[in-house]
């Protein structure tokens, strides 16, 4: 396993998550009504097109001024982390999170409804592949689907109900916008308010004064929406708003309605939720039982996901409050040896030649093996501080572990980490039979041990420690969850109370 993937096993501070196979994806778009955010990419090597580096002034190595504790036979399991650590026990214990976020919007109240914005994401991806009409129309009812080119300017609703305009919700200075209902690249609501309207019984932007104001007896579409707790610009996040949009053409595309028969349509081959299933919520008819069932999904989805907020946020507590007293030298050392062996070997095994680059020194070459700036970086400096976040964060879940007197034998943990790593087996293997369109039941006894051997290859490379690590964290974080309070924005007193 290379150096990049164990370092970025080590730094994250999250480092003991077993969620070893997912990834996230994000995107971008402009701010206003969109969602996501912004980005950009860090390129360019040293020594680029396979030309000898030039010459630079090599940061002298930092003094190591840790203290260091230099028993040869420390043990997290046995010796006294008390003497190595600080850690307020209200770090951990009895701990309250406050989380900005809040429940799935389920149209109380005539409000917006996130089964509704679902629904529609149904029906879009049903549409007809190609447009009922040859290009953009001046007129007709907005659906499920249909392509607009709209303009917008947008007002952030305030506590009090007044609306205040935000730079970055108008794009009058721009062209139009092409938005695909149903799509989700707005903010959730502004899709779905924008269904059944005619843009001809409303203004076009063409009807704007050159102040962008609206001439007496012209009438603006206006349609309510809200920024998601997870926005990517933190001043709207959990805000409502409202749009005055202008619609310059629809394009327009054929979707099904909500009705029982597309509905059963859907439910065909799927077995998360069948007819079955929704005979179990109330309702008139399947549609309505359908609602219900997602209303519910929301709402767990809500719970699990506070508890994964609240679990993050425990975590960053106990690790950000430590206070190192010493180190354990051991450790630390057994943490860096073997990358600075491997840089080296690497280094004088290739002649200095990475990526077709060629390095005249072992720092130059470190630098670029372990991918930072040679000018600013002590390459041994750098796995230095890796190695001492690395050994706080375990000494951190062994103490806390020991204080809840939930510490294991020796032995108790040798059978949870053969345990844990038979799971990484399996999952591993699951997973790979399910690119091929495979369950394990479905799999020869040939195939699954083959996948399963080489899992071992993958997974052993990660050494006990990781195993262990991940059981004593994910042990820790289930009891201290106990007493941990979690406060959320419904949580807080209005502005009337």
């Amino acid at each position: 396993m290379s150096v990049k993937k164990l370092l970025l096993i080590f730094l994250a501070l999250l480092l003991f998550s077993t969620l070893l196979f997912s990834c996230d994806e994000g995107s971008g778009d402009d701010e206003g009504a969109s969602e996501g955010g912004e980005g950009g990419e860090e390129g360019g090597e040293e020594g680029e097109g396979g030309e000898e580096d030039a010459p630079v002034t090599e940061p002298e190595p930092k003094p190591d001024t840790t203290v260091y504790d230099s028993d040869p036979d420390f043990d997290y399991l046995t010796s006294d982390l008390s003497s190595y650590i600080e850690l307020p026990e209200s770090a951990y214990l009895n701990y309250t999170c406050n989380l900005k976020i809040s429940g799935p919007r389920l149209g109380e109240d005539g409000g917006l409804s996130d089964v509704d914005i679902y629904i529609l994401s149904l029906l879009r991806a049903a549409k007809s592949e190609e447009p009922a009409s040859e290009g953009f129309v001046p007129e007709g009812v907005i659906g499920a689907g249909d392509f607009v080119k709209i303009y917008y300017r947008g007002y952030v609703v305030g506590d009090d109900g007044e609306l205040t305009e935000k730079a970055g919700m108008c794009n009058f200075e721009g062209n139009a916008q092409n938005l695909e209902i149903g799509s989700g690249n707005f903010v959730p609501g502004f899709e779905l308010n924008l269904v059944g309207k005619n843009p001809k019984d409303f203004a076009r932007f063409s009807d704007l004064d050159g102040e962008g104001k609206l001439p007496e007896g012209k009438t603006a579409l206006t349609v309510e929406c809200y920024f998601p707790y997870n926005y990517h610009s933190a001043d709207l996040q959990n805000r409502n708003a409202i749009f005055e949009v202008y619609v310059e053409g629809i394009l327009d595309y054929t979707a099904p309605d909500w009705d029982t028969e597309f509905l059963t349509s859907y439910l065909e081959g799927r077995t998360d939720v069948t007819e079955e299933k929704l005979r179990e919520y109330e309702g008139e008819n399947i549609c309505e039982q359908f609602e219900a069932y997602y209303a519910e999904k929301l709402l767990e989805g809500y719970e699990s996901q506070k508890e994964s907020l609240a679990m993050e946020a425990l975590a960053e507590s106990f690790f950000g409050a430590v206070k190192v007293l010493k180190y354990p030298k051991v450790r630390v050392e057994g943490f860096m040896k073997p990358y600075v062996d491997e840089i080296t070997a690497s280094y004088e095994k290739n002649g200095g030649i990475l990526n077709g680059n060629t390095y005249s020194t072992l720092a130059s070459y470190a630098c670029a093996y372990l991918d930072i700036t040679m000018l600013t970086t002590d390459w041994q400096g750098y796995l230095r501080d890796a190695a001492k976040s690395h050994v706080s964060q375990r000494l951190v879940i062994y103490y806390i572990m020991k204080e809840l007197d939930l510490l294991p034998t020796k032995t108790e943990l040798d059978g949870k980490v053969e345990e844990i790593k038979a799971e990484y087996y399996a999952e591993y293997a699951r997973q790979m039979l399910e690119i091929k369109g495979k369950t394990p039941e479905e799999a020869t006894e040939e195939e699954y041990t083959a996948l399963i051997e080489e899992a071992k290859e993958i997974f052993d490379d990660y050494g006990y420690d990781y195993f262990a690590d991940n059981y004593v964290y994910e042990t820790i974080l289930k009891e201290l969850m106990k007493s941990v309070t979690i406060k959320t924005l419904e949580d807080e007193p209005s502005a009337e109370e």
